[in-house]
């Protein structure tokens, strides 16, 4: 997991594939202008806008398929993130949407992050996260970049 302020974000292009094509995405679309739903990029890259009210997310997700690079744009949120091996499955992977979900074994070594607007998470397969949990905002607007693992 890496988590910094979104203009950060190149100086992890050697880490993490289609970083290119975020940026290019980032500079020529206005995030906040850009409609909630889903913007193919390329074969291997798109982005899903979500614009919601956080609340209390209990469950991790883990995701096999794709990276998440989360971009939150407007309001703030708390996300709980946990090695997978600490996580106790809930949901069996589903292909169809590209998840598992999980809860925290008792012992878990959770920690969180409080992100805020103008920063960015990602997050690899063996990642559990739980986003969209509140934290001072009412409304958040986020862009989740679903880059596919080579």
């Amino acid at each position: 997991m890496i988590c910094d302020r979104i203009e950060n974000l190149a100086h992890y292009k050697p880490l993490c594939p289609h970083l290119d094509d975020v940026t290019s995405f980032l500079s020529e679309n206005d995030a906040a202008s850009l409609a909630p739903g889903h913007y193919d990029i390329n074969d291997e890259l798109f982005v899903n806008v979500e614009e919601y009210a956080p609340g209390d997310n209990a469950l991790f997700e883990a995701h096999r398929a794709y990276i998440d690079l989360q971009y939150l744009f407007v309001g703030d949120e708390e996300t709980a993130v946990i090695p997978i091996a600490d996580g106790v499955t809930e949901k069996e992977y589903d292909s169809a949407i590209d998840a598992a979900f999980y809860t925290s074994a008792d012992d878990a070594s959770e920690f969180k992050l409080f992100m805020r607007a103008g920063t960015f998470a990602i997050f690899e397969p063996h990642d559990l996260h739980s986003p969209c949990r509140k934290y001072r905002a009412d409304k958040v607007k986020k862009l989740i970049f679903k880059i596919k693992v080579r």
